[in-house]
């Protein structure tokens, strides 16, 4: 049960890096369309 249970979080952790770093990855993309567009107006 234990063992099941560490098992457990370490899936889970697994699971919120993923989703973490999709995060991240929407962040930079959005900094980089914002960059793009300040130098395209200016």
């Amino acid at each position: 049960m234990l063992f099941y249970g560490s098992h457990y979080a370490l899936l889970k952790n697994k699971k919120l890096r993923q989703r973490s770093q999709k995060l991240t990855n929407k962040v930079k993309l959005c900094e980089y369309l914002f960059f793009i567009g300040i130098k395209l107006t200016n």
